[in-house]
């Protein structure tokens, strides 16, 4: 008698019965677990850019407390004048951003596209511009505001970068005002003293910020 191989139909029905019921099971845990990973991005983020607030902050090669021509006292990230770090010249409104991108670990090359900062800041009149992209899938916009106020620059990140929802609580896009869209975007503010925020307005990020007892706006 000649052996069997392979599955008979009602094998292979059964066999697609038992995943769709596996899948269904799983995917509730699997969702819920997706915004855990976002607020480990974000206070793993948070984390970097106070931790380079205050790296350069503290560096003289970077921002100098007094103008030796004028007698000036600087404080924090007023000194917009010109520096040369490993061969490239930084200076005026953007410079903090750029010295900021220059520290970071990002991938591929810096987006100066004006059409990143359209949506996020549209209520800031912006200077300039930058994103990139690290290495943990995150997208850092940098937006340096016009003027003389005493904000130095604002960081959009998305935690998954281009992927889906690309929301924060103030966006207007029909997705992003499901009630149940799980946010992945959140903004940071940097003052010109050095003080680093999180709008409290961007809830679960600012949850996130809380946990480790740091102060949001």
């Amino acid at each position: 008698m000649k052996k069997r191989f392979g599955f008979t139909l009602s094998e292979i029905m059964l066999g697609i019965v038992i995943l769709g019921i596996l899948l269904a099971l799983l995917t509730p845990a699997i969702v819920k677990v997706s915004p855990s990973i976002d607020k480990t991005v974000v206070r793993r983020s948070f984390y970097t850019i106070t931790t380079t607030v205050n790296d350069l902050l503290s560096n003289p090669l970077f921002y100098s407390h007094i103008n030796e021509a004028t007698g000036e006292i600087y404080e924090g990230f007023d000194d917009t004048s010109s520096i040369t770090y490993r061969g490239t010249e930084y200076s005026g409104n953007s410079k903090f951003a750029d010295l900021f991108i220059a520290n970071l670990n990002y991938k591929g090359s810096i987006d100066t596209s004006a059409t990143n900062c359209s949506g996020a800041f549209s209520d800031i009149t912006i200077d300039t511009c930058k994103t990139v992209y690290i290495a943990n899938g995150s997208k850092w916009t940098f937006a340096t505001p016009s003027g003389t106020g005493n904000i130095t620059s604002y960081i959009l990140i998305d935690t998954n970068g281009d992927k889906l929802p690309n929301c924060r609580v103030d966006s207007t896009e029909d997705i992003c005002k499901d009630p149940d869209v799980v946010y992945d975007q959140f903004r940071v503010i940097i003052y010109k003293n050095g003080k680093v925020i999180i709008n409290s307005a961007d809830g679960w990020a600012a949850q996130s910020i809380k946990s480790t007892g740091t102060i949001v706006d």
